[in-house]
């Protein structure tokens, strides 16, 4: 095992930070060693000596702090979205949600996108400006939601369309049908005929374990079946 705390080195330099000190770790009956190190910026913190030697640490934070400073800075400039009204700040929300759940490992929605398979194309991948275009000939404005034609397929122009929430809802790769009055309807479409709100009949279906009858036929949401 290699010895962290040696005196050979302090003083050297890997990547923005230097080696100036060594620190004792207890971790219950185990004695390891940071190492005490000098940032570029100044900054001095206690970093695992692994972390800095395969590359994973290579400053205190400010590299990463100010690429995200520059990296955003840049795409105001660039967008406008930062001056230019309400409508190009939600686009860009949009567009930056999509690559998210598509491409970001850690997004909680990767599962249900990236996950398994849903992309975005290369077009809109690489450039705000064309989906920008996109959006803005498709008839985009701040009521409707981006939406996918095909809830198996991918982002691109030819399998999206712009939609209101309700319906949205309708295509969720998810929804149910149940029989309703001899036919099959999803729970929005038999809230609409049933007067019952959809988050109503949604908690009784799903939560409270109302068979539908039930759940279309009482009107007041105060009586709830355990």
């Amino acid at each position: 095992m290699a010895n962290y705390n040696d005196e050979k080195w302090r003083g050297i330099k890997i990547n923005e930070l230097t080696i100036i000190g060594f620190e004792k770790i207890q971790r219950g009956r185990s004695t390891c060693w940071n190492w005490i190190c000098r940032c570029s910026c100044g900054t001095i913190k206690s970093i695992p000596p692994l972390r800095v030697l395969n590359g994973n640490t290579t400053s205190c934070g400010c590299l990463k702090r100010n690429r995200i400073i520059e990296y955003n800075n840049t795409e105001k400039i660039k967008h406008g979205y930062a001056r230019s009204g309400k409508n190009r700040n939600r686009l860009y929300t949009i567009w930056c949600g999509v690559k998210s759940r598509c491409l970001n490992v850690k997004s909680h929605d990767y599962e249900n996108y990236g996950g398994r398979g849903i992309s975005i194309c290369d077009e809109w991948k690489n450039s705000f400006e064309a989906f920008k275009e996109w959006a803005t000939n498709s008839g985009y404005n701040d009521t409707l939601s981006l939406d996918r034609i095909d809830v198996n397929k991918s982002y691109c122009p030819e399998n999206c369309r712009w939609s209101t929430a309700k319906e949205q809802q309708r295509n969720k790769q998810k929804t149910e049908k149940y029989n309703y009055k001899g036919k099959l309807a999803t729970l929005s479409e038999i809230s609409e005929d049933c007067g019952v709100k959809y988050g109503t009949l949604y908690q009784r279906v799903k939560h409270y374990g109302w068979s539908l009858e039930d759940a279309v036929s009482v009107k007041d949401n105060r009586y709830k079946k355990q």
